[in-house]
């Protein structure tokens, strides 16, 4: 499915790969592939990524966390949710909160030096030149 494919589809409503909610392996093999490329993509050196397929509750179809000091990010699908969605789709959101690291764990601080939002504010600039880099290429 192209990404004009899938916009149409969740533009029009239409969430669901099939009826029933639960993810299969072929499915979580399709979304690890695609948090792989993307990892690569984005230039995420420095940060070990580990993807998981688990129960996660029922009404969240996939999540991302992340451990700033050790440099960790967790990109989980669900095995159970309320309803199937389309996992490169998945992949491609959960990507989007791990590009922001370490802002957001950075937004969860009480206390932060200038210094250290501006260092994180450009490690997250240079992903995104990275993916505009790549855009640029394919056209």
């Amino acid at each position: 499915m192209t990404n004009e494919e899938l916009i149409r589809e969740l533009s029009a409503g239409n969430t669901s790969k099939h009826s029933e909610s639960v993810t299969t392996q072929a499915e979580f093999e399709e979304f690890e592939c695609e948090v792989r490329r993307l990892w690569s993509l984005v230039g995420m050196s420095g940060w070990q990524l580990v993807v998981t397929h688990r129960e996660l509750d029922e009404n969240t179809y996939a999540n991302c966390t992340s451990d700033g000091i050790a440099r960790r990010i967790e990109i989980s699908l669900n095995k159970k949710p309320k309803e199937c969605f389309d996992v490169r789709y998945l992949a491609r959101h959960e990507m989007g909160h791990a590009m922001l690291q370490p802002l957001g764990q950075y937004a969860a601080c009480r206390f932060l030096t200038e210094d250290e939002l501006v260092s994180a504010e450009h490690e997250v600039v240079m992903r995104i030149i990275s993916v505009l880099n790549w855009a640029m290429e394919k056209e």
